[in-house]
């Protein structure tokens, strides 16, 4: 995704909206798999469309066998076309929507992680092979490396919580708390860096047994810096936009998440969705297949 052309088109929908301007129709290319090619109004060929190229009503898109495209609209709708066949790019009818599992599959990247061998097992020799116990947070994720709050879910008869948090070079911060969460000083957590952590028993703090173990990546600074101007963004569209397309700009934060990898934030952006839409069983569907992913029940995602 090209983030400047990114931005250009929150400008246009910003703009549009607030001066109430009776600005073109316009569809802005944001996924391509496949052959995608498209003719603007009266052209006689079609050329190869990019990521980022803005097309405008009468446009017409021609996809190859197995190809699929999504875009964005001015009205802040999200379009997706796939199958072989031409369409012509045009605004929908009211009440019309796209398919939010269809978008999800074609948007959804999930970013490798290469987490190596933990370093946890070389100081816990207990550990290895040991699966997680219990719902963590975060896990199975990438966070920004500001502001890290460990969360985890109550456990009966634990009054106090001792913690354990390592990086790759094995180097510990320790801390105990009485609440379900902790907060990590800023100065402990480096960015572009993976870290694991467990949660145990303050009473039992020596023993092999854990109640949890978890691991988490931090974004770099220029991924950190991305997400950011893109959350901001999103929010103020989100502000000017109707009501009825806040739904789109929240799906559209979804995605943005599930690009860098930040899978936890995906996860209660999609709950917060879910709120607005609770019928929705694609949006059900998404939502079950994330708590799964990060290894937390549906029952569970509230108490966090």
């Amino acid at each position: 995704m090209k983030i400047k052309s990114l931005f250009f088109v929150f400008f246009l929908l910003l703009t549009s909206t607030i001066l109430y301007c009776t600005e073109s129709f316009w569809a802005y290319s944001v996924f391509l798999k496949g052959k995608v090619k498209y003719k603007t109004a009266g052209a006689n060929d079609f050329i190869d469309i990019k990521l980022g190229d803005i097309l405008y009503e009468g446009d017409t898109v021609l996809l190859e066998e197995n190809s699929k495209a999504s875009f964005l609209l001015s009205d802040g709708s999200l379009k997706v076309l796939e199958g072989k066949g031409t369409f012509v790019i045009k605004k929908e009818k009211e009440g019309t929507k796209p398919s939010l599992k269809t978008i999800a599959e074609n948007f959804s990247k999930s970013i490798t992680k290469k987490e190596g061998k933990n370093p946890m097992l070389k100081h816990f020799a207990g550990l290895r092979g040991v699966e997680t116990k219990m719902a963590l947070m975060p896990n199975k994720t990438k966070v920004y490396p500001k502001s890290v709050v460990l969360r985890w879910l109550p456990v009966k008869n634990v009054e106090s919580f001792f913690v354990v948090l390592m990086d790759s070079d094995g180097s510990i911060y320790e801390a105990t708390s009485d609440k379900n969460y902790l907060n990590i000083p800023d100065e402990k957590i480096l960015p572009n860096k993976t870290y694991w952590w467990e949660v145990k028993d303050l009473k039992e703090k020596e023993a092999i047994n854990s109640l949890g173990i978890g691991s988490f990546s931090t974004l770099s600074p220029k991924e950190a810096e991305e997400v950011k101007k893109l959350e901001t963004d999103l929010y103020k569209a989100k502000e000017v936009l109707k009501d009825n397309n806040k739904i789109s700009i929240l799906f559209l934060l979804y995605q943005i998440y599930r690009q860098y990898g930040m899978d936890s934030d995906a996860l209660f952006t999609i709950q917060k969705i879910v709120q607005e839409d609770k019928e929705n069983l694609e949006l059900l569907e998404i939502r079950k297949e994330l708590c799964k992913e990060l290894g937390i029940s549906e029952k569970d995602l509230e108490l966090f």
